[in-house]
């Protein structure tokens, strides 16, 4: 389980570290934004519907994450935590 959690974690980090590299991305192209032209709204309006996307679905890995936390935690706290 330990093993599972561990490789769901490097999994989170990495969606993460894409979400924040995306976020950056569209934040600097915000500020040079042709608002006089559609087709660059409707490019930007993309790239924010693929970062709230990419959002939602990190959420749900969190959410996942966090459940198989809780889980390996409990069942730690049952049978008690193993000494090295």
């Amino acid at each position: 389980m330990k093993t599972a959690i561990e490789s769901k974690k490097q999994i989170l980090d990495s969606e993460e570290a894409h979400l924040d590299s995306l976020s950056t991305q569209v934040d600097r192209e915000r500020i040079y934004l042709n608002r006089n032209s559609q087709y660059s709204v409707d490019t930007f309006n993309r790239k924010v519907n693929q970062v709230n996307s990419l959002n939602d679905r990190l959420q749900k890995l969190v959410d996942d994450f966090n459940r198989d936390v809780n889980a390996f935690n409990a069942e730690l706290e049952r049978v008690g935590t193993p000494i090295r």
